[in-house]
Formats: structure tokens, C-alpha cells, sequence
């Protein structure tokens, strides 16, 4: 495929890659596409996914393969160099509005001028789309990748404390939101308090996991 450009299209599960191929040719002609990924525990089923892919297109799947340490600065390397040996890169969520903004992507429509989204995608708050306009991601912008996995969020808390305030464990994410109105401890006020809340964008995770280890200032955090 031709690489003397430096933009380019997000992959995740094996549509982004369909349609990276069909702009330069069709299904089964034998062509191949680079894709740069991060060594994740994950990593076997999207090469199986792959291997899947070979064998119904014909194409070729080259998976480079790079510890997750050194996967933004090869993947800046890669958008900032005249020539790029990949077709497709896999951003960590950490990363892609980076890139989004920089216009270092480009949109799964021209690509395709006929894509549309599966709706059984999750779109994790539009982190799919940009709105170039307005800076952001947007239930309107443009696609530019396709999600590959959502992170698990574990809700971590201080038994004793909550046991102390009265309070259950929380099942939601408004049991979460009430205890901490609720808990003196969730908004220190004093130095010698380390208490803290810190939300996350995606709330589509397992439920509440109970952490007994007792931390200074009863710490509630989802990580």
C-alpha cells in the first residue's frame, strides 16, 4: 500500500482494517497492511482476529509489535516522518485526541465514502469522532477509528470507614456519588487527610470490588 503519506486510519477489530484495504484495492487481492500495535495482554485475540482475516480476504496482516513503553514516541515518529512503513495505528485512549487534533487521522469516510458504524460499537463518549470545528469529540463528528477494547474500571474503597459512616457498598454510580456527599473523609479539609474521588469516563465497567487494606485518609478511587 502506498505510505508516502502521514496520516492515518485508527484500526480496531477487523473493520478499520476492510476498509483501509478497499481504498486500494479489493478484498482478496493479495495485498498487505502494516499495522502498529502495542505488546497488551490482549494482543492474542486481535492476532487471531488477524489470522481470521487472512484467510477469508486473501490479504496480508504484518503485525508490528512494540512494547507499550516505546508506542507513542514510534507512533509520533511515524506521523512526523515524510514516509511511514504502517497503514494503520492502534492510539491508546491516553493519546488519540493528540493526534485527532493535529489532523494526523484520517476519517474512515474517505476511506470508504459509504461506512457506516456498526451500532453494536460502543463509541466510549464519541472517543471515535472529532469535530474538527469545535475541537472536541462530538456525537457528530467524523469517525476516525473504531474501538478495539474499552479498559475495566475496579471501584477500590475503605471498608472500615464506610462501616464507620453507616454507609453499604455502593452498586452505581449514584451509590458512588451519594457516599461521598455523604463521607466527611471524601473531602478532606485538613493536611492530614488524603481522601480522594477520581471519576473516570467510562462508567460501562465491572461492579464495585472491595478493597480491606486499610490506606492513610480512606481513599475511595476508581482507577
Amino acid at each position: 500500500m502506498n505510505r508516502s503519506r502521514t496520516r492515518f486510519a485508527v484500526p480496531a477489530l477487523l473493520t478499520g482494517l476492510t476498509l483501509a484495504l478497499s481504498g486500494g484495492g479489493a478484498q482478496g487481492s493479495g495485498q498487505t497492511v502494516t499495522i502498529l500495535i502495542n505488546d497488551s495482554p490482549w494482543f492474542p485475540g486481535f492476532r487471531a482476529i488477524a489470522e481470521q482475516y487472512q484467510k477469508e480476504t486473501g490479504n496480508r496482516v504484518n503485525l508490528n509489535v512494540t512494547p507499550f513503553a516505546g508506542m507513542l514516541q514510534k507512533t509520533q515518529n511515524a506521523v512526523t516522518a515524510r514516509e511511514s512503513e504502517f497503514d494503520l495505528v492502534n492510539l491508546n485512549e491516553q493519546w488519540y485526541m493528540r493526534f485527532y487534533a493535529d489532523g494526523q487521522i484520517t476519517p474512515l469516510r474517505k476511506i470508504d465514502p459509504n461506512f457506516k458504524l456498526d451500532p453494536q460499537i460502543i463509541e466510549y463518549d464519541y472517543a471515535t469522532r472529532w469535530d474538527a470545528r469545535l475541537g472536541n469529540s462530538t456525537r457528530n463528528g467524523e469517525i476516525l477509528g473504531l474501538p478495539i477494547n474499552g479498559n475495566i474500571q475496579l471501584l477500590y474503597y475503605r471498608k472500615d470507614l464506610f462501616d464507620k459512616a453507616g454507609l453499604a457498598a455502593p452498586k452505581t454510580w449514584a451509590d458512588v456519588e451519594k457516599a461521598a456527599r455523604a463521607s466527611a473523609w471524601a473531602a478532606p479539609s485538613s493536611s492530614r487527610s488524603s481522601g480522594c474521588w477520581a471519576p473516570t469516563a467510562s462508567p460501562a465497567s465491572a461492579g464495585p470490588r472491595r478493597c480491606a487494606a486499610a490506606s492513610p485518609g480512606g481513599c475511595c478511587c476508581s482507577t
